[in-house]
């Protein structure tokens, strides 16, 4: 069923609101509305970091701790900036267990 979440979520074919939304964890939420705040160059990789800091003297945010709360802070900024790599990312989070309802209900706070 997660493929038929995953077809439908960048077409428009079946929005979230038909479906029951769960409540996310504290963290989860927290990390939401961190991330909303987030711009794109905050997706930069550890290599892309480093030269940043030799070549502009800039210190990009480093991730966070947790590759689960970092992939779903990704998601979020990703969502917001790049609309059409979101695909990538929400297989990404499918991966580390987040369930098709619970990324819809991160959507939805997204374009609240």
């Amino acid at each position: 069923m997660a493929y038929l979440f995953h077809d439908t979520m960048f077409t428009g074919a079946t929005p979230c609101a038909e479906i029951g939304l769960p409540a996310l964890s504290p963290i989860e939420a927290r990390v939401v509305e961190l991330a909303l705040a987030d711009g794109p160059s905050t997706l930069a990789t550890a290599s892309w970091r480093r030269t940043l800091t030799a070549m502009l003297g800039l210190r990009p945010a480093k991730p966070l701790a947790s590759p689960r709360l970092e992939a779903l802070r990704r998601f979020v900024v990703v969502v917001r900036h790049k609309p059409a790599c979101a695909a990538d990312e929400w297989g990404k989070l499918l991966g580390l267990g987040f369930s098709p309802e619970k990324l819809c209900a991160v959507r939805a706070r997204i374009a609240a």
